[in-house]
């Protein structure tokens, strides 16, 4: 129990150090490629590889309602618990761009139509991953209204703490 414990303890941290290098990554590359921050964000962790693995792993040993629960539970965990958790240990003004938004409000409708009759059939499936694709596209087209709205945030807590405005 105690070997336990400490792997625990060790795996915990080596996520928060993870975490750390994840973040400082993504906001070098949203530097770099002139992207918000939020764009960036949305593409690598929402990518979510692991669970694409995971699902499509139980998908071929005909695991079916596990695939399909691996997608859900992160989807409903990251929306919800994800956040709310950050923002109960972290308290935070969050302001979602309205196209963050509408496109999850565009996720779910398709998820939700695909899964209605209780079958995804291969049609379904290729209609998800294009509309995948083109809402990271639309997001990516949209990335300079983030980006402007990110300068704008930064602009105003650097003038509340007394710093003015950036160059």
């Amino acid at each position: 129990m105690l070997i336990g414990a400490v792997l625990l303890v060790a795996g915990m941290a080596l996520v928060l150090w993870g975490a750390d290098r994840f973040t400082d990554g993504a906001l070098r590359t949203a530097a770099r490629f002139s992207l918000s921050t939020f764009y960036v964000g949305a593409v690598v962790s929402g990518f979510e590889p692991e669970n694409l693995v995971t699902g499509a792993a139980a998908a071929v040993d005909g695991l079916h309602q596990v695939a399909l629960g691996t997608v859900i539970g992160s989807a409903v965990f990251m929306l919800t618990g994800g956040l709310g958790l950050t923002l109960l240990i972290v308290p935070m003004e969050v302001r979602i761009p309205r196209e963050g938004a509408l496109a999850m409000v565009v996720s779910l409708a398709l998820f939700a139509g695909a899964l209605w009759n209780g079958t995804v059939s291969r049609t379904e499936g290729a209609v998800l991953a294009l509309a995948a694709i083109g809402l990271m596209v639309w997001l990516y087209r949209r990335s300079p209204v983030f980006q402007r709205a990110d300068d704008e945030e930064d602009d105003e807590a650097d003038a509340g703490r007394g710093h003015g405005s950036r160059p």
